[in-house]
């Protein structure tokens, strides 16, 4: 905006309270209280000096129509914008001048209460914390399958280490028994045999007997021992 149209502007902004003042100083009250309140409430004026000088020329109009609680609301309204400068005995009454003059030390209360409401507010905007970060996962590793070469172990010892207890008591049992049938149809039979390595005649029938359970036996042995090396291999690989 150039001066000479800010300087335009200023003077039409100020042009109304000229007339109020004018209307004041010649006693017409009545047009100068509505000329003042239409300006001022709401605030029609561009300045600060402006403002003070409005308030300052309401409240000298109450105090004239005899509204003196009004007049002392307009004055303090006045002493928050600045307490100085002192009214122009040159445009205001003694009366006036007697009744403004105190006000800045009685009512300092009332004049910085209205100082504080007209001082913008600074609102600090609450900072939000940072995000907490999710707690770090720890994923344990993987535990160590057992080695597929536990399958070849017999007596259900493979089933007991790859995860499968169960199965393992009955291989054990299994092999077991057939172990233990084995061993001991061997064992009897070579305890009938003579000192030439032969069996008496008495012995025969018992030796054949006892030969064909360690030999049915090796072999239900075997069988059962390859039937758990699968069952293994099967277990290892879930």
């Amino acid at each position: 905006m150039t001066p000479v149209w800010l300087a335009l502007y200023v003077s039409v902004a100020a042009a109304p309270l000229e007339e109020a003042r004018a209307d004041y100083q010649a006693g017409a009250l009545e047009p100068a209280r509505k000329k003042l309140e239409a300006l001022l409430y709401p605030l029609a004026l561009q300045s600060e000096a402006d403002e003070r000088e409005g308030h300052v020329l309401l409240s000298a109009t109450y105090l004239a129509l005899s509204d003196g609680g009004r007049a002392e609301e307009e004055a303090l309204k006045a002493l928050a914008i600045s307490v100085e400068p002192r009214p122009d005995p040159a445009v205001f009454p003694p009366d006036f001048i007697a009744f403004f003059g105190p006000l800045a030390s009685r009512r300092a209360g009332r004049i910085a209460a209205l100082h504080a409401a007209r001082t913008p507010k600074v609102v600090e905007r609450e900072v939000a914390p940072p995000p907490t970060p999710p707690p770090a996962v720890v994923r344990e590793p993987p535990a160590e399958r057992p080695s597929r070469a536990w399958a070849l172990a017999p007596f259900g010892v493979a089933q007991l280490k790859l995860g499968a207890p169960q199965r393992g008591v009955v291989w054990a049992i299994v092999h077991g028994v057939l172990a233990v049938a084995a061993g001991a149809g061997l064992l009897g039979a070579l305890s009938l045999r003579g000192s030439d390595g032969l069996y008496a005649p008495v012995d025969a029938g018992a030796a054949r007997a006892l030969n064909g359970v360690w030999v049915a036996g090796g072999w239900l042995f075997a069988a059962a021992w390859a039937g758990s090396i699968i069952d293994g291999l099967v277990t290892s690989a879930d």
